[in-house]
């Protein structure tokens, strides 16, 4: 039996292909975050606090303004489901969102937290 090189470095190549997808949509989950934080820092006159720092990236409505933008966004996406004051994962587009996620957790971040 001969090895079929041309299988070997496509199955590669498409490999490769798929970690970077992954990896960019890590990148925009992340470093969307973490930049639009020190922007924050950036416009700030002095050094600042920690916790200005912090309420000056969240806004007026501070860490629940934030928490239900997050939780809207996710609405819109079909990831979640809000119904009266509960919120549940949904079976097709979440739990697959939850794997990705756990996935580029474990490639991309593989020091323990």
């Amino acid at each position: 039996m001969t090895w079929d090189w041309a299988g070997a470095i496509g199955g590669a190549l498409l490999l490769m292909a798929g970690l970077i997808g992954l990896f960019m949509v890590w990148s925009v989950l992340v470093w969307g975050f973490t930049l639009n934080l020190l922007l924050g820092l950036a416009h700030q006159a002095a050094p600042v606090t920690q916790d200005r720092w912090i309420e000056g990236y969240l806004g007026a409505g501070g860490e629940e303004r934030f928490a239900r933008d997050r939780l809207a966004l996710l609405e819109r996406q079909g990831i979640v489901t809000v119904e009266r004051d509960r919120a549940a994962i949904t079976n097709g587009k979440g739990r697959l969102a939850a794997w990705l996620i756990a996935v580029g957790t474990r490639f991309f971040d593989p020091q323990p937290s």
